[in-house]
């Protein structure tokens, strides 16, 4: 028998249907409620959903409801903020994205200012400046907590790699130090690294432990590459150093070389970056030297030095695997050849100072080559980068080691590779990258 109520009597095909409609509801509603875009009070990894081609019809119904429900029990601002940042930073690090939902939801009185000023940055237009960061320089959350006399949140540059390397990364952590003002340090391994060409550099040292599992025991936080899909990927640094992350103490994963930046700060980086005496004497005696041995018009005035860095050894391999860029060592030979033309068109009394990783391949180079002012370098790699940077005009090939050599001279232009392999498109210098660097007197040449 149907149930009966005071005052109140229904037909059975009244009542069936609405016990049916309050069941669409409930699922409805449940499906809705946990949408994992939106369930913010507990961060949860989110669950990709299943391929619907190959689903079952559950799974397909599930699927079809959480694509076409839109959620309306939740509107509030660290909600949109959270969902701005995320889908501006792409970010995929499950532990990055749970730390930025977490601060959101710490500081809801500054969230409308910081949503504000977030979503009109990213209406203007800011292809024509320099550093380019994701978010509003301005938007940051600042902090009272203080770690070994540093206001959190800390982060500390972390070398990995050549040389080239850990300048870039040291130059990543300073220039997101000048944009942020927060705290930047790098280890006591990095400044030993850099002290033996530089007596100037200026972020404080500390020790970190080796391992990683130390490190976070001792609470250091690991900020991770976000994603391998674009030229600058090291979002989670700008991120942290701005506050969304928390009041932590990070250290830089993996090879952040971000020119988009750092290059807003190069007669900062040139002061930090200045070669010790002794290099600076080597240099010019050794450039000195060249010139004397040069076949010079005197008629024509002084020499112009063109630097040249060819990076080879396993770097050639590294392109082809990493970057998919084949063939290095027979593009640099018609490269190199067209870059030495531009030069000698342009300046008279060119005197070429060839560097690289690897004497026996660029010496028969050298003799093959029949340039009668091309001279090897046979110094150390700090001599050879100060002599680089004492030229006055640059060639670079592949690698962070020449694109140092050339960023780090007073003036002059710099030819570098123009590289359109498809691949290369996340390599650290393309084009694009250092187009949207605004780096003055950068030519960039087919490769």
């Amino acid at each position: 028998p149907l149930p009966r109520f005071t005052g109140i009597t229904m037909s059975a095909k009244f009542f069936y249907g609405l016990l049916a409609g309050t069941a669409v509801v409930a699922f409805i509603g449940t499906v809705t409620l946990y949408h994992p875009d939106d369930e913010l009070t507990t961060p949860v990894e989110e669950q990709p959903i299943p391929d619907a081609t190959v689903a079952p019809v559950e799974t397909k119904i599930l699927t079809k409801v959480y694509n076409t429900v839109s959620p309306k029990h939740k509107d509030d601002t660290a909600e949109r903020l959270f969902k701005l940042i995320t889908s501006i930073t792409n970010m995929e690090n499950i532990d990055d994205i749970e730390r930025l939902n977490e601060t959101l939801r710490n500081h809801k009185k500054l969230l409308p200012n910081l949503l504000k000023e977030i979503t009109s940055y990213q209406k203007e237009d800011h292809r024509n400046t320099v550093p380019k960061t994701i978010l509003n320089p301005k938007a940051t959350i600042k902090y009272d907590e203080v770690w070994a006399g540093y206001t959190l949140p800390v982060l500390v540059a972390n070398p990995a790699g050549g040389v080239g390397n850990v300048m870039g990364q040291y130059a990543t952590v300073f220039g997101l130090y000048k944009i942020f003002n927060m705290s930047a340090l790098m280890t006591t391994k990095l400044k030993f690294n850099l002290n033996r060409f530089f007596d100037d550099v200026s972020l404080a040292p500390v020790t970190l432990s080796k391992s990683k599992e130390e490190r976070a025991e001792a609470g250091w936080v690991e900020l991770h590459k976000d994603h391998p899909t674009a030229p600058s990927t090291y979002f989670g640094l700008q991120l942290g150093c701005a506050g969304f992350l928390g009041p932590l103490r990070f250290f830089t994963s993996g090879c952040p070389i971000e020119v988009q930046i750092f290059s807003a700060f190069k007669d900062d980086l040139q002061k930090e970056f200045k070669f010790n005496d002794y290099l600076v004497s080597k240099a010019n005696d050794a450039l000195y030297d060249f010139s004397r041995r040069a076949a010079l018009d005197k008629a024509d005035g002084p020499p112009t030095y063109v630097g040249i860095h060819v990076r080879l050894k396993d770097y050639v391999n590294h392109m082809h695997r990493r970057w998919g860029v084949p063939d290095v060592l027979e593009r640099y030979k018609g490269y190199l050849k067209r870059a030495m033309m531009f030069y000698k068109n342009k300046y008279d009394n060119v005197v070429f100072v060839l560097a690289s990783d690897d004497l026996s391949y660029i010496e028969e180079y050298a003799k093959g080559s029949k340039e009668r002012n091309l001279f090897v370098t046979h110094g150390t790699p700090g001599e050879d980068m100060c002599i680089l940077t004492r030229c006055n005009q640059s060639i670079v090939t592949l690698g962070t080691f020449g694109f140092w050599s050339a960023f780090l001279k007073e003036s002059g232009n710099t030819v570098y590779p123009d590289i359109k392999d498809e691949s290369a498109q996340t390599y650290h210098f393309t084009r694009t990258v250092i187009e949207n660097s605004k780096l003055e007197g950068y030519i960039p040449l087919k490769f």
